[in-house]
């Protein structure tokens, strides 16, 4: 399977998703080592994922205007096959076999768990605060509606499906665990995984939306506060990340590398010369100097015009400097996106000899170095 981590191509779907639920089926769908992950926390991610190709076909026929009611009734139909009686009791086969009492309707679903008839499956979709239902009929009853307000309920039976199969997947593993140690363990890690990756994909996300232009425009000066941010965020991700041996396998050991190495590139020292702040004061002091010459105080123009000259030459100086900086920097980071690995120990080398030219790279970066040169997830480190 494809493993694409941020390049172009990547960050121009991820800048087209709607939302985090659509951006992170996208991040999972590309990287196996996840859906492993998932698989060993006892999640079948493969039935989201499986959602997300209908709901994927949905989108797209929204967006040509096209009718919907076929995906609608594919997306139920998958939902209803993997679906499970857990907390109804019989309430289901309240309609169909209405010749039954409760205490027969309790006895038959506890005997057929799953998987349920499309009789049954009207009142589980219904019958739960995760709105599945409401959200699916919304958009059935929608065709009048412009496209705009269409996508938007699609907006919500992307999230509700989400929900839908976390909550299918706790009470299945209530069911067969029973309040045990385990079960809180598998449960409270699924969630930490889920808001971790969700946090991140929302953030590259929203990175990628201002990269093509998707964003709320901003000035020089918002840009190089954004930017400052994003990197304070990437390196807190970092952080976080290694706080989770579990949660830890090479691609998305990579992918936080790359976002770190990205954020350092695209603050690159040498273009505050230029832009934000600087731009501002250098335009201020030639105000200042035609001022100055106007009203007859040619040494404050003269100071402001050595000002601005040896400006210029420390500007150019410092250019030169970083940008040989940035071309080694760049190159790290095009071998650490590579799928087929790195050498750890040579890039550390490489990057301890850039640091009297580009001191801004955080530590974090070489303990993501020395674990992505070989770490792999296993059934025993979700443990």
């Amino acid at each position: 399977m494809t493993q694409p981590l941020l390049d172009d191509s990547y960050d121009y779907y991820l800048a087209r998703t709607r939302n985090t639920s659509e951006a992170l089926r996208t991040m999972v769908g590309n990287a196996s080592e996840l859906q492993r992950l998932y698989d060993n926390l006892g999640y079948g991610i493969e039935s989201e994922l499986k959602a997300g190709r209908i709901l994927d076909q949905i989108k797209s026929r929204l967006e040509k205007g096209e009718p919907v009611t076929e995906p609608l009734d594919e997306l139920e139909d998958s939902l209803r096959k993997i679906w499970s009686h857990f907390t109804c009791r019989g309430c289901c086969l309240g309609h169909s076999l209405p010749e039954l009492g409760d205490a027969e309707k309790k006895a038959f679903v506890e005997a057929n768990p799953s998987p349920i008839s499309e009789e049954q499956w009207r009142w589980h979709r219904n019958e739960s605060d995760l709105y599945l239902g409401v959200e699916i009929d919304r958009l059935r009853n929608s065709s009048n509606e412009d496209s705009e307000t269409r996508l938007k309920h699609w907006d919500e039976i992307s999230k509700a499906v989400h929900n839908a199969l976390v909550w299918l997947f706790e009470q299945r593993t209530q069911k067969e665990l029973g309040s045990t140690e385990e079960c809180w363990r598998r449960q409270g890690r699924l969630e930490e995984l889920n808001e971790f990756l969700n946090e991140v994909v929302s953030h590259d996300r929203n990175r990628a939306r201002h990269k093509f232009g998707l964003g709320k425009k901003e000035n020089s000066l918002f840009r190089e506060l954004r930017l400052k941010e994003d990197y304070e965020i990437t390196v807190e991700f970092a952080k976080e990340y290694l706080e989770r041996p579990w949660a830890q396998t090479p691609w998305l050991t990579r992918y936080l590398l790359v976002d770190i190495l990205d954020a350092q590139l695209a603050i690159n020292p040498a273009s505050e010369l230029g832009g934000g702040r600087s731009f501002w004061i250098s335009a201020a002091v030639v105000a200042g100097v035609v001022l100055a010459f106007l009203f007859g105080f040619k040494w404050i123009g003269l100071a402001g015009i050595a000002y601005l000259v040896l400006k210029w030459f420390l500007g150019f100086w410092v250019r030169c400097k970083f940008a040989r900086a940035q071309t080694s920097l760049q190159l790290v980071r095009d071998e650490v996106a590579e799928l087929s690995g790195f050498d750890a120990d040579e890039l550390i080398r490489r990057l301890r000899q850039m640091e009297a030219q580009w001191p801004y790279l955080p530590s974090i970066t070489y303990s993501l170095l020395r674990l992505g040169s070989g770490r792999a997830v296993t059934s025993e480190s979700t443990g």
